[in-house]
């Protein structure tokens, strides 16, 4: 590159450096002073729960966190032992009594959405034990679509 090419192109850079600069101060300045909006209400359905009931609730699902994290992780190295047990550990048979009060709190919608989650690790669990990569991923995908389903619908709400 010649003297006058790299003169060139550091004014040019310089140029644009100062040209974002100035764009991005009066972005920041009309957004300043334009009216502060509010956030839209949350439109899910509240499902009210006590603190304990609600501390149970949060376990539970940071539980189907790991155990999705381990599950994907076992299934990565063909680890069908793991993924088995991992899958079992939150289908229908893992023998969690929930807190008095809890199932009478969670609206029909909800308890349908958790019970066929609990049903798809069942169907994961058989898979693997069967070494059966694709209904594996199968179940695992639907499992994780009736999360994300319920997580659109409900929220929880602390109540007394």
């Amino acid at each position: 590159m010649t003297r006058t090419a790299g003169r060139l192109t550091v004014a040019l850079l310089l140029a644009v450096f100062i040209l974002l600069a100035l764009l991005l101060r009066t972005q920041g300045s009309a957004s300043a002073s334009a009216p502060a909006q509010l956030a839209p209400p949350d439109q899910r359905e509240a499902v009210s729960l006590n603190p304990a009931q609600a501390d149970h609730a949060l376990t539970e699902m940071r539980g189907l966190l790991a155990s999705i994290r381990d599950i994907h992780s076992a299934m990565a190295v063909d680890d069908w032992g793991a993924v088995s047990a991992a899958a079992q550990a939150q289908g229908t048979g893992r023998g969690k009594r929930p807190p008095e009060g809890l199932r009478e709190r969670q609206p029909p919608g909800f308890r349908q959405m958790s019970s066929s989650m609990r049903q798809q690790f069942d169907a994961l669990n058989l898979a693997a034990a069967k070494g059966d990569r694709s209904a594996a991923n199968a179940a695992l995908g639907q499992a994780l679509n009736t999360c994300v389903a319920c997580h659109d619908s409900y929220r929880i709400e602390i109540a007394d």
